[in-house]
């Protein structure tokens, strides 16, 4: 029973990990209304078309061309109250970017509008975007929009879509989330494209990228390799190992061997063929993994 909770202990520990936020805006801190100054976010109208509005409402801009804008629902002339026919308001606070339908000239007949993060460094593992949406109108409700990601700026040429044809499914929030780990720890700016035809508002709220946050043992077994050849063990991190350990099946310990440098080898040319667990030691922090001995 000793043997068998050893060898389980040795692979014990293997857990989800946490995750932290590398970026977020709720846009509230921005200039009602605003187009362009939004922080370090980039605005960008590619259809360059007039756009829709109320004869029973105001706001500056309304009926320009102009990209998403700072829309606040409770600073239009009158405020907007959401009722069934509309509803205008932030997931949080009282301010949401939002894009405004385009009218169609027959040449040009969709939104080509481009919402673009600042420049965020993601993480190793575990980058997720998330953030929500939704339409203003329940009477035009297909309000489609890509993901896109950019590793060269922020020129819409320069984008990759990686989620496309998106649409949020009527006028109340929905969360979206998509996966960013195909950048993994790159610089990047990611953009929201809204590329409806003739609808009314599309709205984005609470922006937020999220990375798995490093472990101990993450940290400092950061570069480390291993593999088997000539009857040797070969090892290599870049930080210092401290110790290393083989265990047999039977969870005996077969060497021990310390270590001190980031470029090891362990002579494993008098064990007996077969399957061993290996536990490596650096700065406290400990790494256990399998090999084969021929």
């Amino acid at each position: 029973m000793k043997k068998i909770t050893l060898l389980a202990a040795l692979f014990a520990g293997f857990a989800m990990n946490a995750q932290t936020t590398i970026f977020e805006d709720d846009f509230e801190s921005y200039d009602d209304f605003a187009i362009d100054n939004v922080g370090d976010w980039t605005l960008i109208d590619v259809d360059l078309l007039p756009t829709y509005g109320y004869t029973a409402y105001d706001w500056p801009n309304i009926y320009q061309p102009i990209p998403f804008i700072v829309f606040n629902s409770t600073a239009t002339t009158p405020p907007i109250e959401p009722d069934g026919s509309q509803d205008w308001t932030a997931y949080s606070g009282v301010k949401a970017m939002t894009s405004i339908a385009s009218v169609p000239d027959g040449t040009t007949n969709a939104n080509n509008d481009w919402l673009i993060s600042p420049q965020i460094t993601l993480g190793l593992s575990g980058n997720i975007l998330s953030f929500w949406a939704k339409a203003t109108d329940p009477l035009y409700t297909v309000e489609t929009f890509n993901v896109a990601v950019s590793v060269a700026g922020t020129d819409p040429n320069d984008f990759a879509i990686i989620a496309a044809g998106l649409e949020p499914s009527g006028i109340d929030w929905e969360e979206f989330t998509v996966n960013l780990d195909a950048f993994a720890g790159q610089d990047v700016n990611i953009a929201i494209n809204h590329v409806a035809s003739d609808q009314f508002g599309f709205q984005v709220d609470d922006f937020k990228v999220t990375a798995d946050v490093l472990s101990v043992n993450d940290e400092a077994f950061q570069g480390f390799k291993h593999f088997v050849a000539n009857g040797q063990l070969n090892l290599s991190a870049n930080t210092a190992m401290e110790r290393v350990a083989l265990y047999n099946m039977l969870g005996q310990e077969v060497v021990s061997q310390k270590l001190a440098s980031n470029n090891e080898t362990v002579n494993i040319a008098g064990l007996q063929s077969g399957v061993y667990i290996a536990t490596v030691s650096i700065e406290g922090a400990s790494k256990t993994f399998r090999i084969v001995k021929n």
